[in-house]
């Protein structure tokens, strides 16, 4: 679904930047951003992937490389919400560890609203995903939502290369014994 502001929440986060011009995308790109978090340094890279049913698997090297999927829906439109369903389900094979979020844009768009808290916390439950509502216009949850889903991603991956070395220690220590 188009409209639904991937790029002008990434434009936001990453150069505090918002514009209405809708221009169609063709190809992927690529938004770095670097944050510091307890004195430790981070460069993030943000990969916004023309995703299609059709081209996930010439894009799976880029997507098994990541570290997190963000799914992005809108308050005003339903069917934006009922598609996370299908993408997560079309994406599951690559989800493995990775951090996983649902952003849901346009939250300054009040009278125009058709999508619940309770429909999104039911989906974001049913999916094991964080949720978080932001407005790509006003910055409104913005910050917040890549911030707190840069961290987790950052502390999965640490917490899954702990347990790689655990596994490579422990299987040392058995070659060691026999």
């Amino acid at each position: 679904i188009s409209n639904i502001g991937k790029t002008c929440l990434l434009n936001r986060y990453c150069y505090d930047f918002y514009s209405a011009y809708k221009k169609k995308r063709r190809k992927t790109e690529i938004y770095q951003m670097s944050t510091t978090n307890d004195n430790l340094e981070f460069k993030l890279q943000f990969w916004d992937i023309v995703l299609t049913e059709d081209n996930i698997e010439s894009n799976k090297k880029i997507i098994d490389k990541s570290d997190g999927i963000i799914f992005v829906c809108t308050y005003d439109n339903k069917d934006s919400l009922k598609r996370i369903m299908y993408w997560h389900k079309l994406l599951s094979p690559y989800i493995n560890n990775k951090q996983t979020s649902l952003f849901v844009n346009k939250n300054d768009l009040e009278d125009e609203i058709v999508v619940s808290d309770d429909d999104i916390k039911r989906i974001a439950y049913e999916l094991n995903m964080d949720h978080y509502s932001m407005s790509a216009k006003t910055g409104k949850g913005v910050k917040k939502a890549f911030s707190d889903f840069s961290l987790r991603a950052i502390a999965k991956v640490y917490s899954n290369n702990q347990n790689k070395n655990s596994d490579l220690m422990s299987t040392e220590g058995k070659n060691k014994r026999n």
